[in-house]
């Protein structure tokens, strides 16, 4: 009797650990899905969504007229 009470208290706690798995992976995938991948403007630093940003050169910027005034300094 005292081994069915043993194997059922393992067994329990063996459910509850990999409940606590599934969840996890879980939660970490839906925070996952809701990051954005962001870029740095090379004029003001500023930090902008990569789908937001413009490209020229080999460096994003943050608006056209940060990129303008970069390509002319350098």
């Amino acid at each position: 009797m005292l081994v069915r009470l043993l194997l059922f208290v393992v067994l329990c706690i063996a459910l509850a650990w990999a409940w606590r798995g599934v969840q996890r992976s879980r939660r970490a995938r839906r925070i996952e899905s809701h990051t954005t991948e962001t870029v740095r403007c090379a004029q003001c630093a500023l930090h902008v969504p990569r789908s937001a940003a413009i490209r020229a050169e080999q460096h994003w910027f943050c608006t056209p007229g940060h990129r303008d005034q970069y390509l002319e300094s350098h």
